[in-house]
């Protein structure tokens, strides 16, 4: 288990356009951030690393770890807002908000649903292996094109809580 992060101070974090990066004598390096674990642990362990760079032979630079933490709760709140956007982006995982209709087809289940990024549609094959519990409470749901939602069942309007209940 992971105790203490690689370095015990970051460099100093900023966003720049539409990347996380550091700054490092006085110029911005790329950053990326991943979970160590799955995602169904996201107080788990985050690796972050500096973007490998392609391009000129003199001008290569092989991703390099900066940091090794525990958990996002070892940042500063600034510092921890920057890395999570980061995750999001790299992580993106919609809460679903309503579900509109469920078709039922030889064990498959497509769901039209609405999210706080916006309508779409999925299907998943058998519930029990596609939706897992988080911590949190929410329900992780994993459709056949690898893509996740997050559903938190007792937020959902009666209409659609019935709907949730053909998915179960």
């Amino acid at each position: 288990m992971i105790t203490e992060p690689y370095h015990h101070t970051l460099p100093e974090l900023t966003w720049s356009g539409d990347r996380l990066c550091m700054l490092e004598e006085g110029k911005a390096i790329p950053l990326q951030c991943r979970y160590c674990r799955p995602q169904s642990d996201p107080k788990g362990p985050v690796v972050i690393r500096q973007e490998k760079q392609e391009g000129k032979e003199k001008e290569k630079r092989p991703a390099k770890e900066v940091a090794l933490l525990p958990s996002l709760d070892v940042l500063p709140d600034e510092q921890r807002a920057l890395v999570e956007r980061d995750l999001e982006l790299r992580y993106p995982m919609p809460r679903i908000v309503s579900i509109e209709h469920v078709f039922c087809d030889r064990g498959k289940r497509l769901l039209e649903v609405t999210t706080d990024a916006g309508p779409t549609s999925f299907l998943i094959r058998d519930p029990s292996a596609s939706l897992q519990t988080l911590p949190d409470g929410y329900i992780l749901i994993s459709d056949l094109a690898g893509n996740r939602y997050r559903i938190h069942p007792e937020s959902l309007s009666e209409r659609s809580y019935a709907r949730w209940l053909q998915v179960v």
